[in-house]
């Protein structure tokens, strides 16, 4: 029987224990200071019972019950959240930050966790909880990534070690970030100004039918085709940017991407050279700075 752990009893460790609640083979347990507010308590009781979760009434409480304790808490709390737990760790835990955490955080951590000889383990989880639970994909790196692993993947947990230096992961998740975070502001920014504008149905369908291309050839040609044709792309561009001044309304997506499209138009590229392979096209950006 293994015995597991949160410090934070959230989102991301409610759907992690809702996906392990009946596996026969783990125990679950969970501290969230909430459990010291009397009119939140309750909410957390109920959840837990839901979850099949033990409640634990400390960190210390929590420590002594568990093998691997993951850290669900939130970035800006997890250093100190670290801390909190020093005095009982010992050689025998397994600490996972789960927080989207900078590399640097996660390198301080792993110095925190590792002093009193517990062993560490950066995570970063890249996909959707709610959709998948503790199978979500979550990328691995630190020094305890094999004992992680051969401990929790035969309860179904979706792991990919990325490194044995801790901040491998988390820095994976937050570059990639800039990719999904920003594809949601500039989705939003696209659909609600042509909503206002009229022109919903006929760009969203246009929207659909590139979006269903092949990924990979997708960011090839996306890559490629604005180094080819920056210039011009920065002049309809700007057109569009005009089109919305013209109707009072201002995008933050147009002047970032025109920032961009501006820095690739000044390199000095060879354009016999561009190809859509990804890995090329960014070879030859490698000059390129924001």
């Amino acid at each position: 029987m293994l015995n597991i752990g949160f410090i934070g009893f959230g989102e991301a460790a409610s759907q992690i224990s809702l996906g392990l609640s009946k596996n026969a083979t783990v125990n679950i347990f969970a501290y969230d200071i909430l459990i010291n507010d009397p009119e939140k308590k309750p909410v957390l009781q109920e959840r837990a019972s839901q979850y099949n979760v033990t409640l634990c009434s400390s960190i210390a409480d929590l420590m002594s019950q568990v093998e691997i304790v993951f850290s669900t808490v939130v970035a800006s709390v997890a250093e100190k959240v670290a801390n909190e737990t020093v005095p009982y760790l010992k050689g025998t835990h397994i600490y996972v930050d789960l927080n989207a955490i900078t590399p640097g955080m996660s390198e301080r951590i792993a110095q925190i966790v590792e002093k009193p000889g517990a062993v560490y383990v950066d995570g970063a989880m890249v996909g959707s909880l709610k959709a998948l639970k503790h199978k979500v994909p979550i990328l691995i790196s630190g020094e305890g990534v094999d004992i992680l692993a051969e401990k929790i993947e035969p309860l179904g947990f979706n792991l990919s070690i990325v490194g044995k230096k801790p901040g491998t992961a988390s820095g994976n998740k937050l570059i990639r970030s800039v990719f999904t975070k920003g594809l949601a502001a500039l989705l939003i920014e696209t659909l609600v100004y042509a909503k206002k504008l009229g022109y919903y149905d006929v760009v969203l369908e246009s929207m659909i039918k590139t979006l269903k291309a092949d990924p990979a050839d997708l960011i090839g040609r996306l890559v490629s085709g604005t180094m080819l044709h920056s210039q011009r792309r920065i002049g309809e561009l700007t057109g569009s940017q005009e089109m919305l001044e013209d109707a009072e309304l201002e995008s933050s997506m147009i002047k970032a991407t025109l920032s961009v499209l501006k820095n690739v138009n000044c390199l000095d590229v060879d354009h016999s050279e561009i190809s859509t392979d990804i890995e090329s096209s960014i070879e030859l950006l490698s000059l390129y700075k924001h």
